[in-house]
């Protein structure tokens, strides 16, 4: 990737839902690396996809922005990406391998 200037100004257009719940809009940042922290760190992953990054003319869109942050020359640390888990989620739960599905020798007596 050419150089790029991080330290450009930027804003942000979060893309729109279908339900417009979300209450994210227009946001601008003093810099590019800070709206890239933002927009990967902070929205919600399904929105980045549709999102745009306007910096000095030029319109990056979620996969772009992703390759910017993810680029060795990002200046920021990176805080990692907090998972908006869906309800249906549940990192507790684990299922052992062959427990709990039909196949297991506890069901055989289903088939």
């Amino acid at each position: 990737m050419a150089m790029f200037d991080y330290s450009a100004g930027a804003g942000l257009y979060p893309c729109k839902t279908v339900r417009r719940t979300s209450r994210l809009r227009y946001k601008r940042f003093d810099s590019v690396a800070e709206a890239l922290r933002f927009a990967i760190e902070d929205m919600p992953v399904s929105m980045l996809r549709g999102s745009v990054l306007e910096v000095e003319e030029a319109r990056y869109n979620g996969q772009q922005m992703r390759e910017l942050y993810d680029a060795d020359a990002y200046p920021l640390p990176r805080r990692g990406r907090q998972k908006k888990l869906s309800r249906f989620h549940n990192p507790g739960f684990l299922v052992p391998v062959g427990v709990g599905c039909a196949t297991s020798s506890a069901y055989s007596h289903l088939r």
